[in-house]
């Protein structure tokens, strides 16, 4: 026979274990409840970005570019000029 506070010990101690386990528990499927959720805003992300180049693309085939202007001629220009 051991000490008599010695049962009162191991009930505390697994009244602890039961507990932590429990919120342990409960906090990995939150967390995985977080992922999936993280998961599909991540999908829906990416879906939205695809769409957007898609149009982006549209939109610069549709526009004319700008004239380029080209530099060296210029400077030669205003050389010749003087």
């Amino acid at each position: 026979m051991g000490h008599p506070a010695i049962s009162s010990l191991r009930k505390q101690g697994q009244t602890l274990w039961d507990e932590q386990s429990l919120t342990l528990k409960q906090n990995y499927e939150d967390l995985e409840k977080s992922i999936a959720s993280l998961d599909k805003r991540i999908q829906s992300l990416q879906n939205q970005n695809a769409q957007l180049n898609s149009q982006l693309k549209k939109s610069k085939s549709e526009i004319d570019p700008p004239p380029v202007l080209n530099l060296s001629l210029q400077l030669k220009t205003t050389k010749t000029v003087r």
